[in-house]
């Protein structure tokens, strides 16, 4: 059996308190994810990717927000990327901080195909 592909918690950490600030109780939202706080509670920490995807469906409907990723997004410092952000914040330029984001995010947190788009030509 092949092992589900993992992602780092990153920013992700912070879900609960975007969920708080928004008056939906995380235990609720980690309940009908079928998960528990803990998995997310340190930015260091691995998760399945399909179980990430799962909990912020979920946050999504409880929300009743269909642009969640993009609020969530947005409320993420960027410093919460740990060693990526260092890599794109400290670019000269915006090009060369996506080709960093593409080079070091497949092995820092996601897999190649994820950022195939970003490829340098």
């Amino acid at each position: 059996m092949r092992a589900a592909r993992q992602v780092r918690v990153s920013g992700s950490a912070a879900l609960p308190d975007f969920l708080r600030a928004r008056g939906v109780e995380p235990a609720l939202v980690f309940e009908k994810a079928e998960m528990v706080p803990a998995e997310i509670e340190t930015a260091d920490k691995w998760i399945a990717m399909d179980r990430l995807a799962s909990l912020f469906h979920v946050s999504a409907g409880e929300l009743d927000d269909p642009w969640f990723g993009i609020r969530f997004g947005w409320a993420t410092p960027i410093e919460d990327f740990g060693i990526l952000s260092h890599v794109v914040l400290n670019a000269p330029d915006v090009r060369t901080g996506l080709e960093n984001m593409a080079r070091y995010a497949r092995e820092y947190s996601l897999n190649a195909l994820t950022f195939a788009g970003l490829e340098s030509q």
